[in-house]
């Protein structure tokens, strides 16, 4: 991945990994929506979040305009809110594989 990635274009990712895993797990049905709620609010941030309904599970990943080259991870719930300490991954790091393995292991 570039310096120039958005939450828009991880959002295209995690969209071609949820394909990929509905083929071949299709009981799995992530959720991927983004929010940009977080910059409204003065916040320099956007987030992601990843469900599933049937095990209310949920991964939250943020893009914070100070750490460009990092991506905020976090594993929660869909009834809980999100804590404040996220876990970083190099945003080089982070792919279709990585959302298809992080979605497969926390929902299937």
């Amino acid at each position: 991945m570039t310096k120039e990635i958005n939450i828009f274009a991880l959002g295209d990712l995690a969209e071609a990994a949820q394909k990929d895993i509905q083929a071949e797990f299709p009981e799995v049905n992530p959720i991927i929506g983004i929010n940009r709620g977080l910059r409204k609010s003065g916040f320099p941030a956007d987030l992601m979040t990843i469900d599933d309904i049937k095990s209310r599970k949920r991964i939250i990943l943020m893009m914070h305009d100070l750490k460009p080259d990092t991506l905020g991870f976090q594993l929660s719930t869909i009834d809980e809110d999100p804590g404040t300490q996220f876990d970083n991954w190099p945003i080089e790091r982070v792919n279709q594989a990585q959302f298809r393995t992080w979605i497969i292991e926390l929902f299937a």
